[in-house]
């Protein structure tokens, strides 16, 4: 029954989840923020297994140092059965401040761009971090990765891959994370016109 409200309630909400002027919501991409602009990130996930169900809420701040410079800090909330394992793709209640660089950036034509961008970032397990039943000293980490991508009015398509270290202390440490994702996302011809027209 837990899957199906899960499941229900991602299709009652996908049609709310537009954003404007940024990639995905659930995948690695590569925008940044303009100079001096700050962005504010809102995303609920939910999870669910035989040891128990999860919702986090995870708060994304961002502010661009530079077009291809933006300081970014995460914030989450954690709901529900804490036993279930510690996660990186899916927001866990870990907090992160940290960097995004784009380092590539062409435009290929009108309304087409090809973009890469860096990540680096400390990582600090948050009160909400004791794992029930897995042993752990809740240390730091740093997580860092880089994703590459073409978007244009039309198509759009990310690869991209973090690697997140925790330090060890007293024998002990989180297991070392690799997360990756591949996105690809398709804008109807409706929805290709600026806003307003």
């Amino acid at each position: 029954m837990k899957h199906l409200f899960f499941l229900l309630c991602g299709f009652c909400f996908a049609p709310f989840a537009l954003a404007d002027g940024h990639g995905p919501v659930f995948g690695l991409a590569t925008p940044t923020n303009s100079q001096g602009e700050w962005s504010l990130d809102t995303g609920v996930f939910g999870r669910s297994n035989d040891f128990g169900t999860q919702v986090s809420v995870r708060e994304l701040i961002g502010y661009g140092v530079t077009p291809h410079l933006t300081l970014v800090l995460t914030a989450p909330v954690v709901a529900g059965d804490l036993s279930l394992t510690p996660t990186r793709i899916q927001p866990g209640a870990d907090f992160d401040a940290g960097l995004k660089w784009r380092f590539q950036h062409r435009a290929t034509k009108v309304g087409t761009r090809v973009e890469s961008t860096a990540f680096a970032s400390l990582v600090a397990p948050g009160p909400q971090s004791a794992y029930a039943n897995i042993e752990t000293n809740n240390a730091p980490g740093f997580m860092f990765g880089a994703v590459t991508g073409m978007a244009s009015r039309s198509h759009y398509v990310w690869l991209g891959a973090t690697f997140t270290k925790f330090f060890e202390h007293a024998d002990s440490k989180r297991a070392d994370v690799l997360d990756y994702s591949l996105v690809y996302g398709y804008r109807p011809p409706g929805w290709r016109k600026p806003p307003g027209k």
